[in-house]
């Protein structure tokens, strides 16, 4: 035997199959009810698990430095402070040299002038000392800070 139900419109029906009536306070509680805003959800491009091989020498831990790195970059630091670093030396070797020649002067023009170019060349070596000083502190905080960004960029990634 089929059993056919005829569902109108007018009518509402329950899942047994049997009319349902809506009442007023139905109506009520539905309204009552207060829906939540959902949130947008940003899908993002999944990366393999396994990163694929490159021919460059990739990193397992890019928390580490490795001895290579670190040497490399201390030497283009002093090729890069080795100019300034000459000039201070040059400076303090005119400063010695003036002394030497103001202390070996019996005429007191030429000691006095010497003097006064050895504190000049003094006072100019003690300053590039120190602009080289501020300049490399400037460049190995930079320095630290961007590869703590660079890292920290590389393992979000992931």
């Amino acid at each position: 035997m089929a059993f056919i139900l005829n569902m109108d419109d007018e009518k509402k029906w329950s899942r047994k199959g049997e009319e349902v009536h809506d009442d007023q306070d139905d109506i009520l509680k539905a309204e009552a009810v207060t829906l939540h805003k959902a949130e947008a959800v940003t899908l993002h491009k999944a990366e393999a698990i396994i990163p694929p091989s490159s021919s460059k020498k990739s990193r397992k831990n890019p928390w580490k430095i490795s001895v290579d790195e670190s040497v490399n970059y201390g030497f283009n630091v002093i090729k890069d402070v080795l100019p300034h670093l000459l000039s201070s030396i040059m400076m303090y070797c005119g400063v010695i040299a003036s002394l030497y020649i103001s202390a070996g002067s019996d005429e007191a023009l030429i000691s006095t002038s010497f003097l006064i170019i050895a504190i000049i060349l003094f006072v100019g070596g003690l300053l590039i000392q120190l602009a080289l000083f501020i300049g490399l502190g400037y460049k190995f905080g930079g320095d630290i800070l961007l590869r703590a960004v660079k890292t920290y960029s590389e393992v979000r990634k992931k």
